[in-house]
């Protein structure tokens, strides 16, 4: 089973778990595409706010539909 998202407060560990992504499913033969994202984040998906104004999802390399689609249902 795969996460449906990954949640993180920096910057470094975002980016080296997004590029690094390709590389494990190289290796170990799965076909992850788990988005990244800050916490920062998802507390403003909790909150409803915003999603491309304040939460910036549509920036994230890996887009998370699932928490696109909770911002849009409020």
């Amino acid at each position: 089973f795969a996460a449906d998202v990954i949640a993180t407060p920096c910057q470094l560990c975002r980016q080296i778990v997004e590029m690094y992504q390709d590389a494990v499913n190289k290796k170990y033969g799965p076909d992850y595409q788990i988005p990244v994202v800050f916490h920062s984040q998802l507390i403003a998906v909790a909150f409803g706010i915003d999603a491309k104004k304040y939460a910036c999802l549509d920036r994230n390399t890996i887009q998370s539909e699932k928490l696109e689609k909770m911002v849009k249902k409020g």
